[in-house]
């Protein structure tokens, strides 16, 4: 199995994805509960790159489309 990865929000320099909640994250955490039908993982919090990884290949492709950087 290969995960798909697509990013959606990069960090200043210095500062940690897991130390950061806004907006965008709330939504895309809505919009990844209605409309995955395969499992997904969030980055660790420890990196400065904010992206989810998936297990299906159209939840990335459709992801990426809505917020792909």
């Amino acid at each position: 199995m290969s995960l798909h990865t697509v990013v959606y929000h990069r960090l200043e320099p210095g500062m940690l994805a897991g130390h950061i909640r806004s907006l965008l994250d709330h939504n895309v955490d809505r919009w990844l509960e209605e409309h995955c039908r395969g499992r997904y993982y969030h980055n660790p919090g420890w990196t400065d790159t904010k992206y989810i990884q998936f297990e299906d290949s159209r939840d990335a492709m459709w992801f990426a489309l809505r917020y792909g950087r």
